[in-house]
């Protein structure tokens, strides 16, 4: 479970790191205008990550045992305060692509506003990838 409230995203323990190999692994916040700021790193312990204003998702890097990058995206615009986050998954096995089931129930607008920060994401940590 992943929540926000009081500029803050709470994550409980084991949930972002379950070992040694997935402790500080890096998390960004994404603000209204596209910057991307370093939020800090996974930790096994229940954590509180502050966020600054205007942000409107945060990005997690994961790194399987086989070396393959994952990106979890949390579009916080989308949840209610106090409300669990959406994670969607942005993986180097899918092209980076986002499979299309993590976007049902989105709307259309918001849709768009996830493939634009996937892109951006992306662009950040200069990833290679196909474009659809």
């Amino acid at each position: 479970m992943k929540i926000i409230r009081d500029n803050r995203i709470y994550v409980k323990a084991h949930e972002w790191a379950s070992s040694l190999r997935t402790l500080n692994y890096p998390i960004y916040g994404i603000k209204k205008d596209g910057d991307m700021y370093y939020i800090g790193g996974t930790v096994k312990r229940p954590t509180a990550y502050p966020l600054e204003p205007d942000t409107i998702a945060v990005v997690r890097l994961y790194v399987s045992n086989n070396g393959y990058r994952t990106f979890y995206l949390y579009p916080l615009w989308i949840a209610k305060e106090g409300e669990d986050v959406r994670e969607i998954p942005i993986m180097e096995i899918d092209n980076y692509k986002i499979q299309q089931w993590h976007l049902e129930g989105l709307e259309e607008e918001d849709v768009k506003i996830v493939q634009g920060l996937r892109k951006r994401i992306l662009d950040f940590f200069k990833v290679d990838f196909e474009e659809d």
